[in-house]
């Protein structure tokens, strides 16, 4: 079973969960996560992978348990609180715009914040509201997050008169708004995904060598069906021209997702593809984020204008 480092969003440090651990996933399964001390990342370290194999695989067989349990009587315990709001800023007074910032893996809303993503909306007068979200990690990978999401936020959203409202998502944060996008295509004005973790190597892998999503026609044997059903996803909704033209997708060229990101970016327009120099980390999701958001109001004023 192959083994990768999944990066977790932290407020102070980009790709680390406090200073010394790291949420390793088998490409199949991101249910055998489990956070091993660094020294067993060093490779002068005496306790080999095999033993880190073998960490994963208990953790996969506990959560296996664990879920099964509680599918029998405890499924509301799992999803209670699963997404809440964390902060949020009021920016314009008509409130006909909001806009939903998704948290990575392990993140916080208020990491938006503290990085300086409120203050560039503001400083770019954006007109439209702001709420950062909280969302426990595992629910990503939860059948039902969409419709929670839908039900906890979007709809009372809606409900509150506003009439366009945007996602933006970095790194597991972007999986989730993709998923909910790809579900409910006419809730949404547009998204923003920055460095966007779309599924294992084992899909990207077999897309690259069948020549592109475009004509990519079935999942590896071994794979995250919900990975692979969202490459196809976004497949089909990319085909509609007016849909892909609401996607903007950003990424540091040495991102550990940058293939990833180069795959979704074929079906996009290129002028709503940005790319710099960079990784994984807040530094360069703040400068992605820039470079989208001066593109999306020269997009919005054009569409505004009257046409001749």
């Amino acid at each position: 079973m192959t083994m990768r480092q999944f990066p977790v969003e932290h407020g102070e440090s980009h790709h680390s969960y406090g200073r010394d651990a790291r949420c390793w996933l088998p490409d199949q399964d991101p249910f055998g996560c489990a956070f091993v001390p660094s020294r067993i990342r060093n490779p002068a370290s005496s306790i080999d992978l095999v033993q880190v194999q073998s960490f994963c695989r208990a953790a996969l067989v506990g959560a296996t348990v664990l879920m099964l349990l509680m599918s029998v009587g405890c499924s509301g315990l799992w999803t209670r609180n699963a997404i809440t709001i964390d902060t949020t800023s009021n920016v314009s007074d008509r409130r006909q715009s909001l806009v939903v910032l998704f948290p990575g893996f392990g993140g916080k809303g208020v990491h938006f914040e503290q990085q300086g993503f409120i203050d560039a909306m503001r400083e770019h007068g954006l007109d439209a509201d702001i709420v950062t979200l909280n969302i426990k990690p595992r629910i990503y990978f939860h059948d039902e997050f969409v419709d929670i999401f839908r039900k906890e936020i979007f709809l009372p959203a809606r409900s509150k008169g506003y009439k366009e409202i945007y996602l933006i998502g970095i790194s597991m944060g972007g999986h989730g708004v993709l998923l909910y996008a790809t579900k409910y295509p006419d809730d949404i004005a547009a998204i923003f995904v920055l460095s966007p973790f779309i599924s294992g190597s084992r899909q990207s892998d077999a897309i690259i060598e069948a020549g592109g999503l475009e004509k990519y026609a079935d999942c590896p044997f071994i794979a995250w069906s919900q990975a692979c059903n969202l490459w196809m996803s976004l497949k089909a909704y990319a085909s509609d021209p007016k849909r892909a033209a609401n996607i903007f997708l950003g990424f540091g060229k040495d991102d550990v997702f940058a293939e990833q990101s180069r795959i979704l970016g074929e079906l996009l327009p290129p002028e709503n593809v940005f790319t710099v120099d960079g990784e994984h980390d807040w530094p360069t999701w703040k400068q992605l984020w820039l470079l989208a958001m001066n593109r999306f109001q020269a997009i919005k004023a054009q569409r505004m204008a009257p046409q001749p």
